[in-house]
């Protein structure tokens, strides 16, 4: 239902984790004894303005934006404060302002176009925040680098409390929603593309609903559940969007129909619907839908009934509940246990405020309403039991001048780290390059490659030239190459392969020569290998090997063979591998690893063995198995496992002899880890170390003469391209 006379509305803030889809079974319907746990609020910064019914959005720079909202009080649920903000839209709020956690306070920042309350707030892949409706049909973009607004195109209808869902592909759903200009209910979908900056008419939902949940899962498909139905009642109705087939399919009831409540996707790939209210007030109860049984089914409740609460979760995998209407009670969803845990109480009453879970794993709690409906300034910090403080292994270092990730870096000759090309933050391929120097730890500008390009590779020669080749600039694949000379700083022309070729392996040979294998480009995954000399700065075509295979693994043996395992081969992850004689000019089969892997990493050992770890399987699984391959037999053997799945990880060989694997995903969407742990040959198994600041996955990682290691770029949890780097010190 829409909420008796005394609660104002809810503003439905998605922030959608994008994970695996292991399933995790918890169907206990009976409350958990109490059990309180560690976790602790402590006040933070005030924001310079009151405000409810905002939004907040993590930055890629690690800041929260903080949006519209309103700062007057109201009664009468949905309709009034509608009705109000339509006779009186001076009582939305235009200002924005920025949480930095490093200072722990707020700063005012440029203010939106249109004053905004009940509205939508998305992080775009390219680093700006798309602000949508808000009793208004208006769009606008903020752009982090300059602090400035921009309008954008507007939606079809105005919407209110609707939801807004960031698509596998770059593009917003934003479906549902309350009309202000006819007062009716929505049941109309629309499209936001930033690349155009327009809006396109999506297909209608099966209901019309408002203050409503959607929640992106791992196979691609949104599920919509609940909300407010066309007579304002709340519906236990759920329905699936298919972006790829634009349909809305309707899916099972929930158990309890519920409005205002919340919902979060857990590492399981299961869904938690927890709370809200319906024509019985306000509910205690939680569900889980199972994506793999499309079925929803009770779990324990909450300790206390919530609407108007947030839900976020954390690190851990645990889900962070917080405040509601006349609470400021905070509880834990530990899905292991399907059991919910107390964890402290906030300073005070909070309802319609944002909850963000910043990049040090702590959560901050903004704005509001207090137990008198009354806007609050006032903002606070959960830091969750067991919060590990920052880790001691890794240290920030300067960022480099282009966020970047799907790049490469190599360690030149004078001890300095060359990084080149890679997806920048706006979403293209660069062609800049720049220089890392680790005695004063900053970054500078080099000259920059004649190709914008990512996905491609970067071998340092024997000369001390660092040859470049392929990859991809998003209109085609590339077959050219080119050199940097350290001395100049300048990068050079040199033969073009024969094939184009993207995530494709390249080998510098006993020889001097190199050796690129497989990859794929615009006529598919390629089975070729060629060999580039440098003395004559030409590629020739050598044997094929046995299969096709992009996104493989390459690695030189001992003896000066090449062994090259895994990949994929048109839908198909492979285990085999097959090893390169350069002395033959051929390829024989040899051992087929214990599982298929595409993502993972591969490297040699001192003690000559080859070690395999993480990557991802042929049924979408990621891995924590790792395994040996014995050049001698020809075997692999399995080792110790990782303490977690991972695939798009890196792995470096440390002076010591030990392995460092860091970041990456465990999740098939867009996700990234900032753990890290280590191999140890002697003993085969893994310990875990401290964590990296960033979550990361597509970064680099190179071996520094000082025996740290250099991490930089990639990508964040949040979809952000990193510019910042680390320093791990063993």
């Amino acid at each position: 239902m829409l909420r008796h006379v005394r609660q104002p509305f809810l503003l439905v803030i998605l922030l959608v984790g994008l994970f695996s889809l292991a399933v995790g079974v918890a169907s206990a319907q009976t409350r958990t004894p109490f059990k309180a746990k560690g976790g602790t609020w402590s006040l933070t910064g005030s924001m310079n303005v009151a405000r409810a019914s905002h939004t907040a959005t993590l930055l890629p720079d690690g800041n929260v934006l903080v949006a519209g909202g309103t700062s007057t009080s109201f009664t009468g649920g949905i309709p009034g404060m509608l009705k109000m903000l339509k006779v009186h839209p001076e009582a939305a709020l235009g200002s924005a302002e920025l949480y930095d956690p490093s200072t722990a306070t707020w700063s005012l920042t440029g203010s939106m176009h249109y004053r905004r309350a009940g509205h939508t707030a998305t992080l775009l892949p390219n680093g700006k925040v798309l602000v949508a409706g808000g009793y208004t049909n208006t769009a606008e973009l903020y752009n982090p680098k300059n602090s400035k607004w921009t309008r954008t195109g507007s939606m079809q209808v105005p919407r209110d409390v609707a939801t807004a869902t960031l698509l596998p592909n770059g593009n917003v759903l934003v479906a549902g929603g309350y009309d202000v200009e006819t007062q009716s209910y929505l049941n109309s979908a629309e499209i936001y593309t930033p690349s155009t900056g327009k809006w396109s008419p999506a297909a209608s939902m099966n209901f019309a609903r408002a203050i409503a949940t959607a929640t992106l899962l791992p196979n691609g498909l949104v599920l919509v559940a609940g909300g407010a139905d066309s007579n304002g009642v709340a519906q236990a109705s759920t329905e699936l969007y298919d972006p790829a087939k634009n349909t809305w399919t309707v899916g099972p009831s929930m158990n309890i129909a519920r409005d205002s409540h919340t919902a979060t996707l857990l590492p399981n790939g299961q869904v938690l619907v927890a709370g809200g209210s319906n024509p019985g007030g306000d509910t205690d109860t939680a569900e889980l839908y199972d994506p793999a049984k499309n079925q929803w089914t009770l779990t324990n409740p909450m300790h206390t009934s919530r609407s108007g609460h947030t839900a976020t979760l954390l690190n851990n995998g645990q889900v962070l509940v917080a405040g509601g209407y006349d609470t400021a009670t905070t509880e834990l969803y530990d899905p292991g246990k399907g059991q919910w845990f107390i964890t402290g109480s906030m300073s005070t009453q909070r309802l319609n405020f944002t909850a963000t879970l910043l990049s040090d794993g702590k959560v901050l709690a903004a704005g509001g309403e207090d137990g008198n409906l009354s806007p609050l300034a006032s903002a606070e910090l959960y830091t969750p039991p067991g919060h590990n403080p920052p880790p001691t292994k890794w240290q920030l270092t300067g960022s480099m001048n282009d966020a970047r990730e799907e790049h490469t870096a190599v360690l030149l000759p004078n001890g300095n780290v060359l990084v080149a090309g890679g997806n920048g933050s706006s979403g293209g391929p660069l062609a800049s390059a720049e220089l890392y120097d680790p005695s004063t730890g900053t970054w500078s500008r080099t000259g920059s490659m004649n190709d914008a390009r990512y996905c491609h590779t970067m071998t340092l020669l024997q000369n001390g030239d660092v040859l470049v080749a392929g990859g991809s600039d998003l209109s085609s694949t590339l077959a050219t190459a080119e050199l940097y000379d350290p001395s100049s700083g300048k990068w050079s022309p040199t033969g073009s392969m024969n094939v184009p070729r993207c995530r494709f392996t390249a080998t510098l040979l006993n020889n001097g020569e190199v050796l690129v294998t497989g990859g794929i480009n615009n006529n598919g995954i390629q089975s070729s290998s060629e060999l580039y000399n440098p003395s004559t700065g030409t590629w020739s075509l050598t044997a094929s090997m046995n299969s096709p295979r992009y996104f493989h693994q390459a690695t030189l043996l001992p003896g000066g063979d090449v062994l090259v395992a895994g990949g994929s081969n048109n839908g198909q992850t492979l285990a085999t591998a097959e090893v390169y004689d350069p002395s033959k000019g051929t390829w024989s089969l040899t051992g087929s690893m214990h599982s298929p892997r595409i993502g993972h990493t591969m490297l040699l050992l001192p003690n000559g063995q080859v070690l395999v770890a993480g990557g991802d399987d042929s049924t979408g699984h990621f891995l924590a198995s790792a395994e040996l391959y014995d050049p001698g037999s020809g075997a692999w053997s399995l080792t110790g496992s990782m303490h977690t799945s991972r695939a798009n990880h890196v792995m470096v060989l440390l002076s010591n002899g030990q392995v460092l694997v860091s970041g990456g995903q465990n999740t098939s969407q867009f996700s990234a880890l900032a753990s890290a742990e280590l191999y140890n040959p002697a003993t085969g198994k893994w310990k875990t170390t401290d964590n990296m600041y960033s979550t990361r996955v597509y970064h680099t990682a190179t071996l520094l003469n000082n025996g740290q290691v250099l991490v930089a770029g990639g990508r964040d949890t949040n979809f952000s391209t990193l510019s910042s780097a680390e320093l791990y010190t063993p």
